[in-house]
């Protein structure tokens, strides 16, 4: 039974592991030319900030803590996709299902491990922080607060003397 000629978007596999990661596992394959497909499975982690986390990174930067706290939220994710490019539409079943054994063969090992959120943390909070300190560091204008008064006056830039 062929599947229609336009993108699929359908969560294949969700799964909650012992770690308090969520797992989702979503098939973005889509049609190229022809019989031909783009097969993309796409698969989105989630997990909790762990809790303790914040105390450290507060005691030593707290203006810079506030800031990324409120850009990461409070969960943290990740992204993998595995591409396959002009696939056969009879293949492409079959390509799926070993993109998804190879996810779950490689991945899984992986989010087992009970340090991944505090490792990922790390890692968001580095990347966050950058931009927070760039913020930061960018000096507030005199007239942020003012009014518009409407378009700048260049007029003195073309006058001749």
């Amino acid at each position: 039974m062929e599947k229609s000629r336009e993108a699929c978007h359908i969560v294949v596999e969700r799964r909650e592991l012992a770690t308090g990661v969520v797992m989702e596992l979503i098939d973005q394959s889509r049609p190229l030319a022809g019989d031909r497909w783009q097969v993309t499975l796409t698969c989105q982690l989630r997990t909790p900030v762990p809790a303790g986390v914040w105390e450290e990174v507060v005691r030593k930067e707290p203006d810079l803590a506030a800031c990324v706290r409120a850009a990461m939220g409070p969960e943290l994710s990740l992204v993998v996709r595995k591409t396959r490019q002009f696939v056969a539409a009879s293949e492409r079943a079959a390509v799926l299902a070993e993109l998804i054994r190879q996810v779950e063969e490689n991945i899984l090992g992986y989010l087992a491990d009970p340090n991944l959120g505090v490792r990922l943390f790390r890692k968001e909070y580095a990347r966050l922080a950058e931009r927070c300190r760039l913020e930061l560091a960018r000096p507030v204008p005199a007239d942020a607060g003012d009014d518009d008064d409407g378009p700048a006056d260049f007029a003195h830039l073309f006058r001749t003397p």
